[in-house]
């Protein structure tokens, strides 16, 4: 039965659809589904290109079609190597990781994530069945924070706008693409202070377990080590007008608790421009 064919009034094949593998992030491209590439939009059309499912198992395997017709995905495009400022949700409106069943690093957009009809996982398989289990956490955690990320005072983007290009460069070291996330503690995270002002900052990066202990036992003065990358951060805000860097830190992540992480005194900085304003400040070398 092709695609056109299939409408909510119709059983869906819920035992066919779990027989060939569909869960969430299961990734499928133009070979192996077809059909549900025909149904996505012809500029996200590309046979070089993967697509992963966003929805999650309750909705992907209902059998109502009439009470969850869709299936939300996301286009990957295959890129040569990893942007640490990209990598673990740094950035909110793109994230780059690893298929390791097909040896891809794959950049995925918000803009490029679609809602196509659900019906025809019954009729074709996934290329891969899931991603692995922390890539998949990554990508439904990146995802769900488009809509809970933090915005910083435009005033404060302006201030370091001069310096994100210098700022991209260190997070995108060696060290830079191992930490995971990046936090502030700011003196003032909503109003524009005037010239006069300044922004204290606190800045915490997480390291997963592993790295954090490779950290510890680090000698200060080790190059392009850890200590290496919190004295180039610390540089590069002392030119930094009107901001002032109190402390930068590395955590280990298993160590933060809940409530540490829901503070609204602990800011998550994904980083891209988050601010309300109309217009971005152009960034400047």
């Amino acid at each position: 039965m092709s695609c056109s064919a299939l409408n909510s009034t119709q059983k869906f094949d819920r035992e066919k659809a779990v027989e060939f593998g569909w869960n969430q992030c299961s990734v499928f491209n133009y070979d192996s589904s077809p059909e549900l590439f025909k149904l996505l939009p012809p500029h996200l059309q590309n046979e070089a290109n993967f697509y992963i499912v966003l929805s999650h198992p309750c909705s992907l395997l209902n059998y109502s079609l009439e009470l969850e017709p869709d299936l939300e995905v996301a286009t990957a495009t295959p890129v040569a190597k990893a942007d640490g400022n990209c990598t673990f949700g740094k950035n909110p409106r793109k994230l780059h990781l690893e298929i390791e069943q097909l040896a891809l690093v794959v950049e995925v957009e918000q803009k490029n994530r679609l809602v196509i009809p659900r019906g025809e996982i019954a009729s074709c398989a996934p290329l891969v069945a899931t991603l692995t289990a922390s890539t998949s956490r990554a990508l439904i955690t990146w995802t769900v924070n488009r809509y809970l990320s933090s915005a910083f005072p435009d005033e404060f983007e302006r201030r370091i706008s001069n310096k994100k290009t210098q700022l991209r460069k260190v997070f995108n070291s060696e060290v830079g693409q191992k930490c995971k996330a990046v936090y502030v503690v700011i003196n003032e995270s909503i109003k524009d202070l005037p010239d006069d002002e300044s922004y204290e900052l606190h800045i915490y990066f997480t390291l997963n377990r592993q790295n954090y202990a490779l950290y510890d036992d680090e000698a200060e003065d080790t190059p392009d080590g850890f200590n290496s990358f919190l004295k180039r951060l610390t540089d590069l805000f002392e030119k930094i007008n009107g901001t002032r860097l109190l402390s930068v830190n590395f955590q280990d992540d298993s160590k933060l608790t809940v409530a540490q992480v829901e503070s609204p005194k602990l800011i998550k900085w994904n980083f891209d421009f988050l601010s309300i304003a109309a217009e971005t400040p152009i960034e400047r070398v």
